[in-house]
C-alpha cells in the first residue's frame, strides 16, 4: 500500500491513475487513508480518480461488514466541495449504511436546496423504514421546487405508503399542472 501511494504523486498521469484504481481495489484501512490524505492534495482527472477510488473502498467495507469504516469514508465525501456525482454516491452510501434515520438524511439534503442533490436523494424514499420518516419527507414537498414535487409525488406513489396520502391530496390543489397531474397519478397508483 506504501508503495501505490508514493505512485499518486507520479508524474506520469496513467501511472498515478493506475495507483489510485490499485488502492480503491485494496480495499483495507491503509489504503484507505492514503486516498483520503491524496484526495485534497490533487486536482483534475486524477483527483475525480482517487475519488472514485475512495467510495470503491467504502463501497467494498461494507460488503466486508466493516461499517464503521464505510460511514467514516461516506461522511467525508458528503461535504459541500466534493463534486455532486460523488456526494451523491456518498448519499446512497450513508442511506444503505445507516438504515435507521434515511428519512432524515433525505430531509436535510432537502433543505440544501441543491436540485441535483434532491434528485439523488428521491431516488433514496424507496429505502425509508418507517411510516413516520415517509410522513416527515412527504412533510417536505411543499419546499421542493415544481420539478422536485413531481419527482418526490412519483417516489412516494412507488413507495406506496398510504402515510403519503394526505400530502399527495394536498399536492392535487397546486398552483402548478405538473404537480397536480403527478399527485393524480400518484393517487392512481
Amino acid at each position: 500500500v506504501r508503495a501505490m501511494g508514493r505512485l499518486i504523486d507520479n508524474s506520469n498521469p496513467a501511472i498515478a491513475a493506475a495507483a489510485a484504481s490499485a488502492l480503491g481495489r485494496i480495499a483495507e484501512p491503509a489504503a484507505a487513508k492514503v486516498l483520503a490524505k491524496a484526495r485534497n492534495k490533487t486536482t483534475g482527472e486524477l483527483q475525480l480518480l482517487i475519488l472514485d477510488a475512495y467510495l470503491q473502498c467504502a463501497d467494498d467495507f461494507v460488503r466486508q461488514g466493516k461499517k464503521t469504516e464505510a460511514l467514516k469514508i461516506y461522511i467525508q465525501m458528503y461535504v459541500p466541495d466534493t463534486p455532486n456525482r460523488f456526494r451523491i454516491a456518498a448519499l446512497r452510501g450513508l442511506v444503505h449504511s445507516e438504515a435507521e434515520n434515511v428519512g432524515g438524511i433525505i430531509i436535510n439534503v432537502f433543505r440544501e436546496g441543491d436540485s441535483e442533490m434532491q434528485a439523488g436523494a428521491i431516488g433514496l424514499v424507496s429505502e425509508i423504514r418507517t411510516t413516520e420518516e415517509i410522513k416527515a419527507v412527504a412533510g417536505e414537498l411543499p419546499r421542493l421546487s415544481v420539478v422536485g414535487q413531481v419527482q418526490l409525488l412519483t417516489a412516494l406513489a412507488e413507495c406506496g405508503d398510504p402515510v403519503a396520502r394526505d400530502a399527495v391530496i394536498a399536492a392535487t390543489k397546486s398552483d402548478h399542472a405538473e404537480v397536480r397531474i403527478a399527485s393524480l397519478k400518484a393517487l392512481a397508483v
